[in-house]
């Protein structure tokens, strides 16, 4: 609620602040809203992703919103306390990424299309051992690159859903492809062609 009153004050026309849950409009006590919203095990699922959007620019889907937050509710009710912006950051990247360092990190790529109107995918992965050459062919981009890591892991890597996986790129299909590569444990590439 709190958040769509935030979302709803942008496009208001009257200088009146009526947001959910909050009093005051933290800037009134020289304070900005981190300071004054905590995340707890009563939090809802679009205060934590709106936490994230504000202050990470990631917009989440909304299952990964309900998943996510029940992860933030779960550790709040163990430790008993709320949660600073933080540690709901570092729970987010604890549990989907984006890393630091990416186990399985994707250095360059190129595709080219074929006459039966597939692609044809090629990429360079660098691990903790090696660097990969990764090449498959698919119906689209994922799909390709699915392909070209399941040659190097040995077991069918079907996309389910592409929005489980976090990855922060300026480019959209980059991001994607890292995205796919992050859901790999960090021995799986390595361990079967070492």
């Amino acid at each position: 609620m709190r958040e769509k009153g935030f979302t709803a004050r942008e496009h208001a026309t009257n200088l009146l602040w009526e947001i959910p849950y909050l009093l005051i409009d933290p800037n009134d006590i020289g304070c900005h809203y981190e300071a004054v919203i905590r995340m707890n095990s009563q939090s809802g699922k679009s205060g934590t992703a709106w936490m994230l959007e504000q202050n990470h620019g990631l917009k989440l889907p909304r299952a990964l919103q309900q998943v996510f937050s029940r992860h933030v509710q779960t550790s709040t009710d163990q430790s008993g306390r709320e949660m600073t912006l933080a540690q709901v950051w570092q729970l987010f990247r604890q549990l989907y990424g984006p890393h630091e360092q990416a186990t399985h990190q994707l250095l360059d790529y190129r595709t080219e299309s074929l006459n039966d109107n597939r692609i044809l995918f090629h990429a360079q992965v660098k691990t903790p051992k090696r660097t990969l050459m990764l090449k498959g062919e698919g119906n689209g981009l994922l799909s390709a690159a699915a392909n070209a890591i399941t040659s190097y892991v040995g077991e069918p890597l079907t996309i389910q859903d592409i929005h489980w996986e976090v990855s922060v790129d300026s480019d959209i299909a980059r991001a994607s492809i890292q995205a796919l590569l992050n859901t790999l444990p960090s021995v799986t590439i390595d361990g079967n062609n070492g």
